[in-house]
């Protein structure tokens, strides 16, 4: 009888060995688009992207949003007006039509996080955060997003209201100028 209990444990050992321990799943390289109701209003407002990849390219584009507690609309165009996407999303996986014949490889849940990790009210975001996974610390100009230790997003907000994030996994990074800022920044250009 103990020999046979032993061949059990050892058995079981071994195929616990083979499995490994359980490991926790990896960190996403972006928040998972958060529900909408995080918004206590509607509101409409317009911004120029400009988006620099680890490669140094740079594209700038204008997006227009419509929010709500219900929904969320984006509208992207480029600088000279043409139509470049149209995002719509609610609960569940976003919705984007890309227009034109250049579809990026950007998944729009990147869009969607982006906009929620720096518009949505830091005390919404942070409640509904798994707190075993993620974690968010907010400081007067700053806020970054923590998957377990690993950081995921930093955005930093500047007095002259641009908005600075850096995707650290994607590597990437977005300045966010209002487009009243930006009108005012050319005025005083001139």
């Amino acid at each position: 009888m103990r020999a046979r209990l032993a061949v059990v444990t050892l058995v079981s050992a071994w195929f616990c060995g083979c499995a490994g321990w359980p490991v926790a799943a990896p960190c996403p390289p972006v928040l998972p688009p958060q529900p909408v109701t995080g918004w206590s209003g509607s509101m409409a407002g317009a911004e120029i992207i400009e988006l620099t990849r680890a490669d140094g390219t740079r594209h700038q584009m204008l997006v227009v949003s419509d929010r709500s507690p219900r929904r969320l609309m984006l509208r992207g165009f480029n600088l000279i007006g043409l139509e470049l996407f149209r995002l719509e999303y609610t609960d569940g996986q976003p919705d984007v039509e890309w227009l034109g014949d250049a579809t990026p490889g950007l998944d729009a849940r990147v869009l969607v996080s982006d906009y929620q990790f720096v518009h949505w009210p830091a005390s919404s975001l942070a409640a509904r955060l798994d707190g075993k996974r993620w974690r968010l610390d907010q400081g007067d100009a700053r806020r970054t997003l923590y998957c377990r230790d690993q950081r995921v997003t930093e955005l930093h907000h500047e007095p002259d209201g641009v908005v600075r994030l850096f995707n650290v996994q994607l590597d990437y990074r977005l300045e966010i100028r209002p487009v009243s800022a930006a009108v005012d920044a050319r005025h005083d250009a001139h």
